[in-house]
């Protein structure tokens, strides 16, 4: 297994680690074009071949390894695309970069959210750190 996929398997839920699977095969299946640089940033036409519609634009930030692709998964998603996906490994990025991990994905996500909701009614005494009533009530 790919070091980009043992990582998402490590922070996606399996949900959508199971669809993360799915773009980062057809990014190995994909075909790529170098379109032109401006300055440091690169920009690609990544498709795959047969499939109509697949044809996206991706943009390649190199001094921090942005990404971006006119087919805006990301952005509505909240998951790379398989045309980010191969411009990362055409530029040897073995990780997904942190920008592009989402909490909402995040298989901790909801420990998260209940840790936040525990420390803001703690910091309004609504709760406190003892113990409740009930567990002395307990006998051993």
């Amino acid at each position: 297994m790919s070091a980009i996929l043992k990582q998402a398997a490590n922070v996606y839920t399996i949900t959508l680690f199971r669809d993360f699977e799915e773009e980062f095969k057809l990014s190995v299946a994909s075909s790529t074009m170098f379109k032109g640089s401006v300055g440091r940033t690169v920009f690609f036409e990544v498709w795959i071949e047969g499939i109509t519609g697949s044809r996206q634009e991706v943009q390649y930030k190199m001094e921090d390894s942005t990404v971006t692709c006119t087919c805006k998964n990301f952005e509505e998603s909240g998951w790379l695309c398989f045309h980010c996906l191969r411009i990362l490994h055409l530029h040897s990025i073995n990780t997904i970069p942190d920008r592009y991990i989402t909490t909402r994905w995040n298989r901790y996500a909801k420990k998260q959210i209940w840790e936040r909701v525990d420390t803001i009614k703690r910091e309004k005494g609504e709760i406190n750190n003892f113990t409740g009533w009930r567990l002395h009530m307990i006998r051993r």
